[in-house]
Parts: C-alpha cells; structure tokens; sequence
C-alpha cells in the first residue's frame, strides 16, 4: 500500500516525525513525503486581538510552570527533522497513491481535484481561527471539562464532506494547558496507524458514523465549547488552586466495602448482581488499614467462598505499592493480612485466572516494561514468578478471561512513559494463556475513551455473555465503575455498550470507586476518601503530586 504523507516542510512538529516513523515502520506502508506549501491564514493572528494578547501571557505562563514544576511529556511541537528516515520528498502527488495522510493543516485538500483523488485522512485538532492556540487540548482544560477530544476524519473519493473514522476522548489535564494538548498530539497517533493497518487489510474504511459529518473546519462539532476569556481563565485558576490544596493538605486513601450474598452460594454470576449505587450492598462491611497505607484494587480469589481477597496494599512512606491477601471471617472482618508479592516496584491490580487446575495472578507491574504471571504454588500465600506474557510494553491493569475457546487479555496501554494510562485500552488473544503467542487485535486501540478504557476488575462470563467492568475517569482518576457488555469479539472485530453505571455516591465521604469484585458469595468494591495529613506535603512535593496524575 502506498501512502503519501502531506506536509509542509521536512522540518515539521516532532509528533508529525513520530507520526512518520510509526507508518514508515508498517511492513504493509510504501511511504512517500509529499510536501505542499503551507496555507496563509484567513484572518489576522490571534495577538493583534486584546483577548488574544491576554490569552498568549496565560498561556506563556502555564508553560513557565509546567517548565519548572512538571516536566512530564517532551514537547511535540518543538522542530524535527524527516530527513533521517530516508524517504523520497516529492513536490507533486505521484498518482499510485492509495491513500493520503494529511498533516499539511489541510493545505493539501485545496490543491489536489476531487476526480481520481485517494482517501484523505486527518486530524481535527489542528486549532481554528482566530483561536488556534485556544483549540483542542486548551479549551477544554480552562473550562473544566473532564475529556479532550479529537476525531480523525476521513474525506473519501468523490465525497463533499468527511466522515468521522475514529473519536478519542482523553483524560484532560486539571491544571496545565499546554501538557494536555501535549498528551493529546501524543496519543491521537496510535488512532490514524490503526486505521491506516485497517485500510491496508481490508482496501476501505470502516466510519464511525453512517452519515457524513458536515463539519470542514476544525472544532466545530464541539457545540458545548464557550469562548476562552478572562471569567474562564480565573475559573480555571480556581479550580487549579483547589486541586493543587486538597493533595498538599489532604491525603487520599482507599478502603474497602465488602457484602456477603446469602442465597447467591452456586447460582454464579450474573449481570443484574453488578450494583447500580454503592447502597444496594447494605449490610456493608469496612474495610480499612491503617493511617500509614492504603487499600484498593480488590479481587476475589477463586474457590475461597469470598474469604480471600487480593488487593493492591499501597505504603505513603514508601511511595510503591505490593500485592497483599486478606483473610475474612464469615462475618467479613478481616482475620490476617500477608504480603503475598513485593518486588523492587509498585504492584497492585492483582487480577486472577485459572488454567490446567492452577491460579495464575497477573499483577499490574508498569515500571518493569511487562506483563508479567505469577503462579500460586502453595495456596493461597505463595507465589512465584512463572511467564512474561508481554514483554516491551508499558500496561496498566490487565484482565484475562476464556472466552468462545480463546484467551483474551485486556489492558490500559500507554506508548510512552509519560502519557497517562487512562484512555487507551488495548485487546490481545491467544490460544495458551501462558505460552501464547499473544497477537494484538487489529483494532487497537479496541476503546479510547477516558469512560470506559481502563479495566475496573476482572471480567467474566454470565449467561454465556461476556461483560468487562471498566473504570471511569472523566471526572478523575477513578471516579466510577461502568459495566460493559462485549456484543462482538472475534480477531478482527470488537464491540462493547454499557449496561451499569456504579458511582461514588454512599458513604458521603467517598469521591471514587474504581474496582469491583463478585463471586457467588461476596462482593467487594474499593472508595477513596480524603483525610488530612498529619504534615502538609511541602511545596517541594507539588511536582511529584502533579506528575501523579500522569502515573495514575
């Protein structure tokens, strides 16, 4: 397949280079450099308008501070150079070409005829004028919404109008401006390489919408966005100062609420026992550690009748998590607690299968690069290392399930360290659990959507449907546990809708739920709340506090 990429200059945005090297790197991707002369702007720069003027020192300033106190994702804007992947530049379209990737701002859309022009691809968070520098990434994060979205947009042969191929709707930074649009440029790259794998595969697109959108320029379609001007800007600064005092006063901690199911004992699971509200788990039971560490990430361990549970055991002082067992009474009091895994990392999210007779636990271990399983070798307290099932890849939060005679590994994962681990939810498969091979779905990322990406439990079949609980973060991270229900899963195609929705609405002092776990005879869920620190965090700690958000 051939495909020329459209810019307007061999030293374009670093992200326009990692977008090139990712499809230059495609066995299936014949890659051409086509560079078009850039479009003039059809209106005067956004800092001869008093408002923008204002606008530029605001955002100036949030990058001053993100300089000194972040330091989170590279810039993707800073200058790069096309040369070194030794592609053919050419001033015209060669006329083989299948398909165009239009980075050129759209430049290339105006120049080429609608007869006999190939599938146009492109992103719509290129900013608008006169507020280009107020569009997708910034808008959103100065008005307080929590999900930044981008759409690839697809104009095919023939066609007046684009339509929508794939919509990401990203985590949006609380505080920093230009770092979510820097998450936002970042992570918008894996969308266009799946679709640009799916039109190699399959010689079409398949869009998100039957009817074509009518919106040409960018940002249009966002109908809840209001213009960016002082009263927003001192909201937003607000809500900066709220946020950046709560976690230097305050501290989080979770804790479990845990509710045994008489009468449930062999019936298995079912969809309907997923809890609507945290109230419908009355008579409840929690679970709480001590002042030094918290508790969360629950997950049953299978044949305990619901007395044994794994959880992620978090220590403040160490700033690392381990995996830990609980031991409950009938009554659901916690009887032992042990440390059941520690490694020179943080490890929590200790979800289970069992294959030949044996548990296996798969921990979440990002730090290492891997995914790694653990077999239990004297139950319920040991257990060793036994397979790497992914190697080189940096996952959060991984699920395996058997389903339809194939194993099915979900997970939350993040091309690079420093992007955040919340909306981008990857699918692999396999015939052995253990010794794979695990091949990546064709679609992935299946989900990218702060909603609904990142597993919240394990997933499991009832009723010969398979359903994968997932955590919602567009109001943070962790905010609540939406239940999805897997309509079509094969090696080519996936497909999901919700069909529960579980927030953090009892006790009062709970502001998140973000895993939940059930089995024939108990449920467990974790809520954080927050509790004053004993010593305020310094202000030396803001940074580590700010950059949590990237980690979490």
């Amino acid at each position: 397949m051939k495909v020329a990429l459209a810019v307007t200059t061999l030293f374009p945005p670093a992200w326009v280079q990692a977008v090139a090297s990712r499809l230059s790197g495609m066995p299936s991707v014949d890659l051409t450099l086509f560079v078009v002369a850039a479009q003039p702007p059809s209106r005067s720069g956004v800092s001869e308008w008093p408002a923008g003027r204002f606008w530029q020192a605001f955002v100036g300033l949030d990058q001053f501070l993100r300089r000194r106190v972040y330091r989170a994702a590279p810039d993707p804007r800073a200058v790069a150079d096309l040369g070194y992947l030794g592609r053919h530049a050419a001033s015209a379209l060669p006329g083989d070409i299948d398909l165009i990737v239009d980075l050129s701002g759209g430049a290339v859309r105006d120049v080429l005829p609608v007869e006999g022009r190939p599938p146009i691809v492109w992103f719509d968070h290129d900013g608008h004028e006169p507020w280009r520098t107020a569009s997708s990434g910034y808008s959103e994060v100065v008005q307080g919404m929590g999900v930044t979205r981008c759409r690839l947009l697809c104009l095919l042969p023939g066609a007046s109008h684009p339509c929508v191929l794939r919509t990401g709707r990203m985590a949006t930074h609380p505080v920093f401006v230009t770092e979510n649009r820097m998450q936002l440029l970042w992570k918008s790259i894996s969308l266009l390489i799946q679709k640009v794998g799916e039109f190699g595969s399959l010689a079409a697109f398949r869009c998100e919408e039957d009817e074509p959108t009518e919106c040409s320029s960018v940002g249009d379609f966002r109908s809840e966005r209001r213009p960016i001007g002082v009263v927003s800007v001192a909201s937003h600064v607000v809500r900066c100062v709220r946020f950046i005092a709560r976690r230097v006063l305050r501290a989080e901690q979770w804790y479990l609420l845990t509710s045994s199911r008489p009468g449930r004992a062999g019936d298995g699971i079912v969809a309907s026992d997923f809890p609507q509200d945290l109230r419908e788990l009355h008579p409840m039971d929690a679970l709480v550690s001590g002042s030094d560490r918290y508790w969360a990430d629950p997950h049953l361990l299978p044949g305990s009748q619901g007395l044994l549970v794994l959880i992620e055991e978090y220590i403040y002082k160490e700033r690392r998590g381990h995996i830990a067992m609980l031991r409950l009474t009938e009554t659901g009091q916690v009887a032992e607690v042990r440390t059941v895994l520690d490694l020179e990392c943080h490890l929590s999210f200790p979800s289970v299968f069992e294959f030949s007779k044996v548990l296996y636990m798969v921990p979440e271990s990002r730090e290492l690069g891997r995914v790694d399983a653990y077999k239990c070798t004297s139950y319920p307290w040991s257990w060793e290392y036994c397979a790497t099932l992914l190697p080189d890849v940096r996952a959060c939060d991984s699920s395996i399930v058997q389903y339809q005679g194939r194993w099915w590994l979900f997970t939350t994962v993040t091309e690079h360290e420093w992007l955040t681990p919340r909306d981008s939810l990857h699918l692999f498969f396999a015939e052995d659990p253990l010794h794979g091979p695990w091949r990546p779905h064709p679609q992935n990322p299946i989900v990218c959507s702060a909603y609904n990406s990142r597993p919240a439990g394990q997933s499991f079949v009832s009723g010969g449907r398979l359903y994968r609980p997932s955590q919602d973060c567009s109001m943070g991270y962790g905010y609540g546990i939406r239940l999805m229900e897997v309509t079509t899963m094969t090696e080519e195609r996936f497909e999901e809708r919700e069909v529960a929705f579980l927030e953090p609405t009892w006790p009062e002092s709970a502001v998140a739920t973000h895993t939940l776990a059930l089995d024939e005879h108990r449920v467990v869920v974790d809520v954080m709340r927050w509790l004053p620190r004993p010593n305020p965090a310094s202000l030396g700690r803001v940074g580590d506090l700010l950059r949590s958000w990237t980690r979490g």
